[in-house]
């Protein structure tokens, strides 16, 4: 049976708090994009700074359970592919470097567009 069958108000009210915390991570996206661009640009420079490389990584781990939850599949996918290639190349030095900066790369383009493609919505309406 379902929830809005049931009960018209309270999926409204799921649909409103759902509509909010999907806002909250829209906008927060589009907060990570700037630092993302910010680390990129130090790893253009200093390509294995494993400091800049764990913290790529600290945010891919920010965005992959919720994505997912929130309606983005492929950011959440993408994100912990490359939280897992950072974290095995902190390990042990594989892949090599040029496909972790590519996934990081591509990690990157997947927050910058979904931050710009959803409209973010006011959070506390």
């Amino acid at each position: 049976m379902s929830l809005s069958k049931n009960n018209p108000q309270l999926q409204q009210a799921f649909n409103d708090s759902l509509s909010r915390i999907r806002a909250r991570f829209v906008n927060e996206l589009q907060d990570r994009v700037v630092r993302l661009d910010e680390l990129k640009e130090h790893l253009a420079k200093i390509p294995t700074d494993r400091i800049a490389l764990n913290e790529v990584g600290q945010i891919a781990h920010k965005i992959a359970g919720t994505a997912a939850t929130l309606g983005f599949p492929n950011l959440g996918s993408l994100a912990t592919e490359t939280e897992d290639y950072i974290h095995r190349f902190a390990e042990t030095g594989m892949p090599p470097y040029h496909d972790v900066r590519a996934k990081v790369d591509a990690f990157y383009d997947c927050v910058r567009d979904v931050g710009a493609s959803v409209p973010a919505r006011d959070e506390n309406s």
